[in-house]
């Protein structure tokens, strides 16, 4: 059986309520487990609670470690900067694991737009070749109707050019004819 049971991995991103920053691929109780902004109650049970990445700077001046006598407590001072710098470390790592995750959602939105992009500019190169085709064709017909009504402009003025010449040659016969009688 899986170690993971009862484990639920949220998969939709979220807004931590501590940092508000907006989380992708952790759980929120994995994000709150590592989260700077939480606040945690004072080790010197003092009362306070502080946010955890200002824990460290908070045990230096709580006015309850002066007051214990724990031996613990002088080690935690020592431990101090050494606390203070591992959560430094562990919260840039987390805003990192963050930025990553959103840079990692933003390439996956260009990569789909470009997709998108590349299917409409297929599309609209094959609809372009189409209308030059059909350009093309109805040129060709434009161009061939033209031939034809040149030629049969061409037999109209050579039929008018006979009818004068017809018109001319009777007129003559007739002026002829006439100058006879």
């Amino acid at each position: 059986m899986s170690s993971n049971v009862g484990v639920v991995y949220n998969k939709t991103p979220f807004v931590c309520y501590f940092c508000n920053k907006e989380i992708h691929g952790e759980t929120e109780l994995g994000h709150t487990a590592v989260c700077g902004s939480v606040l945690v109650p004072c080790m010197n049970k003092c009362g306070v609670y502080t946010p955890r990445s200002e824990l460290a700077n908070h045990n230096t001046k709580c006015p309850n470690i002066r007051k214990t006598s724990n031996p613990l407590s002088f080690q935690l001072q020592q431990l101090d900067p050494v606390l203070k710098d591992s959560n430094g470390t562990l919260s840039s790592r987390n805003n990192m694991v963050s930025e990553v995750r959103s840079l990692q959602n933003r390439c996956s939105v260009l990569e789909q737009y470009l997709s998108k992009l590349s299917t409409f500019n297929k599309n609209k190169t094959f609809i372009d070749s189409k209308e030059l085709e059909r350009l093309i064709l109805q040129s060709k017909h434009l161009e061939e109707w033209k031939d034809i009504v040149n030629l049969k402009l061409e037999n109209v003025k050579q039929q008018l050019i006979q009818q004068e010449l017809s018109k001319s040659e009777a007129q003559e016969n007739w002026k002829s004819y006439v100058n006879i009688f």
